[in-house]
């Protein structure tokens, strides 16, 4: 589950998933964010990107939406997830 915490966490190191590794393994888990739960938020934010594009088929942009929907933990967070993506985009 994406949470807000997260979110800043991932944002904090910019999304570089090289810095966030190279943390030792208790400040890892100090900070609460799984290398998993790392992949998913880049995951549902290039799917977001995609979607952003106009690019992508309804189909995509149904079945993102849903990924979104139940892997954030509220209406806030789903909302930073598709902020961060549009700021990628630009």
């Amino acid at each position: 589950m994406i949470t807000h915490e997260k979110l800043e966490i991932w944002s904090a190191f910019g999304g570089d998933i090289d810095g966030w590794a190279r943390l030792p393994r208790g400040d890892r888990r100090r900070l609460k964010i799984s290398d998993d739960e790392w992949k998913l938020i880049e995951e549902l934010l290039n799917r977001l990107q995609l979607q952003g594009s106009g690019l992508a088929s309804g189909d995509f942009d149904r079945e993102t939406d849903e990924l979104v929907r139940r892997a954030s933990a509220n209406n806030a967070v789903e909302g930073k997830l598709r902020a961060l993506a549009k700021l990628r985009r630009r």
